[in-house]
């Protein structure tokens, strides 16, 4: 049985869809005993986060970011 070469590269293809997915998985997995009601998020949505993602953003000045960037260090020196 001969394969086309468009035969193969696509089932090299698939083989690589296959093994990302199996990584996706794993990585599910160590997530999922930290979800609760409010923060689960299925494995198929997990696999398509443009679905999942909902974030809202500020406009801030850079003083702002500095200022809450040095907030965050001292709190972390302090520890």
């Amino acid at each position: 049985m001969e394969l086309d070469v468009l035969d193969a590269i696509e089932l090299i293809k698939k083989a690589y869809q296959e093994e990302e997915k199996e990584k996706l998985w794993q990585l599910y997995l160590t997530k999922y005993p930290y979800m609760d009601k409010e923060t689960y998020v299925s494995f198929e949505d997990f696999c398509n986060p443009s679905k999942v993602i909902n974030k809202t953003y500020e406009n801030k000045t850079f003083e702002e970011i500095v200022s809450e960037a040095e907030s965050i260090l001292d709190s972390l020196r302090t520890r």
